[in-house]
C-alpha cells in the first residue's frame, strides 16, 4: 500500500473516530437531560451510567474493528476525544436544555394524554372500596 493511501485511510479513520466521539457525548447529554428532567433514585442512574459505558465502550470498539482493522492507534483516541470535547465545547449546554424542555414536553402531552384513564381508574377503584365496604357491612 502506497503510503498516501495510507495516510487517506488513516485520515478517513480519524475524522470517523472524531463524528463517535461527538455522537457519543450528544448521547450522554440527552442522558443527562433525563436524570434532570425524571430526578431518579440512585440505583438507576448507576445502572444508567453504566449502560453508557458499556455502549460506549462497544461503539468505540466496533468503530475501531471495522474501520481500523482493530489496531488501537493513538491518532483513533486523540479522534475520540477531541471529538467529544469539541462537542462538549461547542453544542452540550444548548443540547441538553432542548433535550429537556423537549422531554418536559413529551412527558406533559403523555400525563394529559392519560389522564382521563386514570380519573376513570380511581372512579373504578373508589367505587370498588365503596362496594367491597357495604358487603363487609352486610357480613357483619
Amino acid at each position: 500500500m502506497s503510503y498516501s493511501l495510507y495516510l487517506h485511510v488513516q485520515l478517513l479513520v480519524f475524522c470517523l473516530t472524531l463524528l463517535v466521539g461527538v455522537s457519543v457525548a450528544c448521547w450522554f447529554d440527552l442522558l443527562r437531560a433525563w436524570c434532570w428532567v425524571t430526578r431518579p433514585g440512585t440505583a438507576l442512574v448507576f445502572m444508567a451510567d453504566f449502560g453508557f459505558v458499556l455502549a460506549a465502550g462497544a461503539l468505540f470498539l466496533g468503530v475501531l474493528f471495522a474501520a481500523n482493522h482493530g489496531e488501537l492507534r493513538g491518532y483513533t483516541v486523540v479522534g475520540f476525544g477531541l471529538g467529544a470535547l469539541t462537542y462538549r465545547w461547542l453544542a452540550s449546554p444548548v443540547v441538553v436544555i432542548a433535550a429537556a424542555h423537549t422531554l418536559r414536553f413529551i412527558l406533559g402531552v403523555c400525563q394529559r394524554a392519560l389522564s382521563p384513564f386514570r380519573a376513570l381508574a380511581e372512579l373504578f377503584s373508589r367505587k370498588h372500596h365503596e362496594l367491597e365496604e357495604q358487603d363487609s357491612d352486610d357480613e357483619a
